[in-house]
């Protein structure tokens, strides 16, 4: 089982995350290998509400499970789902993805970078400023070669 985590995954809403992370990411939930405290808080520059996303998160996982989705262990898994809209050129959205992280800086921290390389640079100088960056934080770089 893991530790208390907070997975933030940029471009949480792009084919990758649809298609490959978040499928899973729910099956782990589903064989138990996830903490119950562990958050996955997906954010993009796209305007929604954690409402839109999780509709789109379930209709991602019915059409890429199939017969492996299953509604009550969907019902949990959406316990652990939050959206947040941050720019990743804005420094400013920073501050409002650093208010929902709160000040807990014992948890481990997964900044998963599923967007354009020309991106990471800006990430991850924003998240430093921002204050986001601990000793227990680890940063992912997603790209297909």
């Amino acid at each position: 089982m893991t530790p208390p985590f907070d997975l933030v995954i940029f471009g949480g809403n792009g084919d990758l995350a649809m298609r490959k992370l978040l499928p899973a990411l729910y099956h782990r939930h589903r064989a138990g290998s996830l903490c119950d405290d562990g958050r996955i808080l997906a954010v993009s520059r796209s305007e929604m509400d954690r409402a839109t996303y999780l509709n789109l998160a379930r209709e991602a996982l019915v059409a890429h499970l199939g017969s492996h989705f299953n509604e009550r262990d969907w019902e949990k898994f959406a316990q652990r789902l939050d959206f947040h809209r941050v720019d990743a050129n804005a420094p400013g959205h920073y501050s409002g993805l650093a208010m929902v992280l709160g000040e807990n800086t014992g948890r481990v921290r997964v900044f998963y970078l599923s967007t354009s390389p020309d991106l990471f640079m800006n990430i991850c100088r924003n998240l430093g400023q921002a204050g986001l960056v601990t000793p227990e934080s680890r940063v992912v770089l997603e790209k297909p070669l």
